[in-house]
Protein backbone atom coordinates (compact mmCIF):
# COMPACT_ATOMS: atom_id res chain seq x y z
CA UNK A 1 0.00 0.00 0.00
CA UNK A 2 1.19 3.52 -0.78
CA UNK A 3 1.96 6.03 1.93
CA UNK A 4 -0.98 8.15 3.05
CA UNK A 5 -1.34 11.50 1.33
CA UNK A 6 -3.57 14.43 2.26
CA UNK A 7 -5.43 17.16 0.46
CA UNK A 8 -6.40 19.81 3.01
CA UNK A 9 -8.89 22.41 1.78
CA UNK A 10 -9.56 25.64 3.65
CA UNK A 11 -13.23 26.25 4.18
CA UNK A 12 -14.91 28.26 6.93
CA UNK A 13 -17.86 28.32 9.27
CA UNK A 14 -19.16 30.80 6.68
CA UNK A 15 -20.09 27.78 4.56
CA UNK A 16 -23.30 27.74 6.61
CA UNK A 17 -24.34 31.14 5.14
CA UNK A 18 -25.62 29.16 2.16
CA UNK A 19 -28.25 26.92 3.67
CA UNK A 20 -31.10 26.61 1.17
CA UNK A 21 -30.77 23.66 -1.22
CA UNK A 22 -32.76 25.46 -3.95
CA UNK A 23 -30.42 28.41 -3.60
CA UNK A 24 -27.40 26.12 -4.03
CA UNK A 25 -28.92 24.59 -7.16
CA UNK A 26 -29.52 28.08 -8.59
CA UNK A 27 -25.98 29.15 -7.70
CA UNK A 28 -24.44 26.16 -9.44
CA UNK A 29 -26.31 27.27 -12.56
CA UNK A 30 -24.83 30.78 -12.21
CA UNK A 31 -21.27 30.33 -10.91
CA UNK A 32 -20.05 33.46 -12.71
CA UNK A 33 -22.80 35.72 -11.26
CA UNK A 34 -24.19 36.47 -14.73
CA UNK A 35 -27.88 36.23 -13.76
CA UNK A 36 -27.78 37.45 -10.19
CA UNK A 37 -26.53 40.52 -8.37
CA UNK A 38 -23.02 40.04 -7.00
CA UNK A 39 -22.60 40.18 -3.24
CA UNK A 40 -19.16 39.86 -1.67
CA UNK A 41 -20.60 38.37 1.55
CA UNK A 42 -22.71 35.85 -0.34
CA UNK A 43 -19.76 35.04 -2.59
CA UNK A 44 -17.51 34.42 0.42
CA UNK A 45 -20.04 32.04 1.98
CA UNK A 46 -20.60 30.36 -1.37
CA UNK A 47 -16.88 29.89 -2.01
CA UNK A 48 -16.39 28.34 1.44
CA UNK A 49 -19.35 26.01 0.91
CA UNK A 50 -17.94 24.99 -2.49
CA UNK A 51 -14.54 24.32 -0.89
CA UNK A 52 -16.22 22.10 1.69
CA UNK A 53 -18.32 20.26 -0.90
CA UNK A 54 -15.21 19.78 -3.05
CA UNK A 55 -13.22 18.29 -0.17
CA UNK A 56 -16.02 15.92 0.78
CA UNK A 57 -16.60 14.84 -2.84
CA UNK A 58 -12.87 14.37 -3.40
CA UNK A 59 -12.92 11.86 -0.52
CA UNK A 60 -15.77 10.00 -2.26
CA UNK A 61 -13.97 10.05 -5.62
CA UNK A 62 -10.72 8.73 -4.09
CA UNK A 63 -12.64 5.85 -2.53
CA UNK A 64 -14.39 5.10 -5.87
CA UNK A 65 -11.04 5.06 -7.67
CA UNK A 66 -9.53 2.67 -5.16
CA UNK A 67 -7.15 5.23 -3.68
CA UNK A 68 -8.41 5.48 -0.09
CA UNK A 69 -4.89 6.30 1.13
CA UNK A 70 -5.40 9.78 -0.31
CA UNK A 71 -7.39 11.59 2.38
CA UNK A 72 -9.33 14.77 1.71
CA UNK A 73 -10.10 17.00 4.69
CA UNK A 74 -11.74 20.43 4.96
CA UNK A 75 -10.78 22.80 7.75
CA UNK A 76 -11.91 26.04 9.35
CA UNK A 77 -8.78 27.85 10.59
CA UNK A 78 -10.74 30.33 12.70
CA UNK A 79 -10.83 34.09 12.35
CA UNK A 80 -7.16 34.87 11.95
CA UNK A 81 -5.42 38.25 12.31
CA UNK A 82 -3.88 38.53 8.87
CA UNK A 83 -3.32 41.25 6.31
CA UNK A 84 -6.72 40.36 4.84
CA UNK A 85 -8.31 42.90 7.18
CA UNK A 86 -6.29 45.67 5.56
CA UNK A 87 -8.20 44.97 2.35
CA UNK A 88 -11.45 46.11 3.96
CA UNK A 89 -10.53 49.66 2.98
CA UNK A 90 -9.20 50.45 -0.50
CA UNK A 91 -5.61 51.70 -0.52
CA UNK A 92 -6.06 54.13 -3.39
CA UNK A 93 -8.18 57.22 -3.77
CA UNK A 94 -11.59 56.28 -5.12
CA UNK A 95 -13.99 58.60 -6.91
CA UNK A 96 -17.65 57.91 -7.37
CA UNK A 97 -19.04 58.51 -10.86
CA UNK A 98 -22.27 59.88 -9.36
CA UNK A 99 -20.51 62.44 -7.17
CA UNK A 100 -17.55 64.75 -7.26
CA UNK A 101 -16.47 63.71 -3.75
CA UNK A 102 -13.20 61.78 -3.61
CA UNK A 103 -12.60 59.35 -0.78
CA UNK A 104 -9.01 58.90 0.31
CA UNK A 105 -8.61 55.76 2.41
CA UNK A 106 -4.83 55.79 2.40
CA UNK A 107 -4.39 57.99 5.48
CA UNK A 108 -5.97 58.09 8.89
CA UNK A 109 -8.81 55.64 8.18
CA UNK A 110 -6.32 52.92 7.30
CA UNK A 111 -4.22 53.73 10.38
CA UNK A 112 -7.32 53.56 12.55
CA UNK A 113 -8.29 50.16 11.10
CA UNK A 114 -4.74 48.84 11.56
CA UNK A 115 -4.77 50.01 15.19
CA UNK A 116 -8.19 48.48 15.79
CA UNK A 117 -7.19 45.12 14.33
CA UNK A 118 -3.86 45.16 16.19
CA UNK A 119 -5.37 46.05 19.56
CA UNK A 120 -8.34 43.68 19.35
CA UNK A 121 -6.57 40.83 17.64
CA UNK A 122 -5.32 39.25 20.84
CA UNK A 123 -8.85 39.38 22.28
CA UNK A 124 -10.86 38.20 19.28
CA UNK A 125 -8.65 36.93 16.48
CA UNK A 126 -6.27 34.00 16.31
CA UNK A 127 -2.63 34.60 15.50
CA UNK A 128 -1.49 33.18 12.15
CA UNK A 129 0.34 30.45 14.07
CA UNK A 130 -2.84 29.51 15.96
CA UNK A 131 -4.80 29.60 12.71
CA UNK A 132 -2.36 27.15 11.13
CA UNK A 133 -2.75 24.55 13.92
CA UNK A 134 -5.85 22.87 12.47
CA UNK A 135 -4.41 22.81 8.96
CA UNK A 136 -1.20 21.17 10.19
CA UNK A 137 -3.16 18.73 12.36
CA UNK A 138 -5.34 17.73 9.39
CA UNK A 139 -2.23 17.24 7.28
CA UNK A 140 -0.37 14.94 9.68
CA UNK A 141 -2.58 13.39 12.39
CA UNK A 142 -3.05 9.68 11.61
CA UNK A 143 -6.58 9.50 13.09
CA UNK A 144 -8.07 12.16 10.77
CA UNK A 145 -10.90 10.71 8.67
CA UNK A 146 -11.14 11.43 4.95
CA UNK A 147 -14.15 13.60 4.13
CA UNK A 148 -14.16 15.20 7.56
CA UNK A 149 -14.40 18.85 8.55
CA UNK A 150 -12.02 20.05 11.25
CA UNK A 151 -12.34 23.05 13.58
CA UNK A 152 -9.78 23.65 16.35
CA UNK A 153 -8.20 20.26 15.64
CA UNK A 154 -11.47 18.41 16.19
CA UNK A 155 -13.86 16.85 13.72
CA UNK A 156 -17.07 18.88 13.57
CA UNK A 157 -20.49 18.47 12.00
CA UNK A 158 -21.14 20.61 8.94
CA UNK A 159 -24.27 22.53 7.98
CA UNK A 160 -27.04 20.72 6.09
CA UNK A 161 -25.78 22.42 2.90
CA UNK A 162 -22.33 20.97 3.58
CA UNK A 163 -23.85 17.47 3.81
CA UNK A 164 -25.75 17.79 0.51
CA UNK A 165 -24.17 15.01 -1.53
CA UNK A 166 -26.26 15.81 -4.63
CA UNK A 167 -24.89 19.36 -4.70
CA UNK A 168 -21.37 18.06 -4.06
CA UNK A 169 -21.69 15.71 -7.03
CA UNK A 170 -23.16 18.47 -9.22
CA UNK A 171 -20.30 20.82 -8.25
CA UNK A 172 -17.78 18.06 -9.01
CA UNK A 173 -19.36 17.41 -12.41
CA UNK A 174 -19.47 21.13 -13.21
CA UNK A 175 -15.82 21.53 -12.17
CA UNK A 176 -14.66 18.64 -14.35
CA UNK A 177 -16.75 19.96 -17.28
CA UNK A 178 -15.22 23.45 -16.99
CA UNK A 179 -11.73 21.97 -16.64
CA UNK A 180 -12.26 19.77 -19.69
CA UNK A 181 -13.41 22.82 -21.68
CA UNK A 182 -10.32 24.82 -20.62
CA UNK A 183 -7.99 21.95 -21.47
CA UNK A 184 -9.62 21.44 -24.86
CA UNK A 185 -9.35 25.16 -25.65
CA UNK A 186 -5.64 25.11 -24.73
CA UNK A 187 -4.84 22.33 -27.24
Amino acid sequence: MALASRVVTTSSLAHAFEADRNSIEQQLNDVNWERSKFSSNANYGRSKLYNLLFARQLAVEMEKQGTPWIKSIAIHPGVVATQLFRELLPSQTSTSTSSSIAYDYSGSSRSFLDALVSSSSSLILKSPEEGARTLIYAAVAPQVVSGSYMVDCEQQQVSPAGRDYQSAQKLWDLSTQLLDEKLAAAE
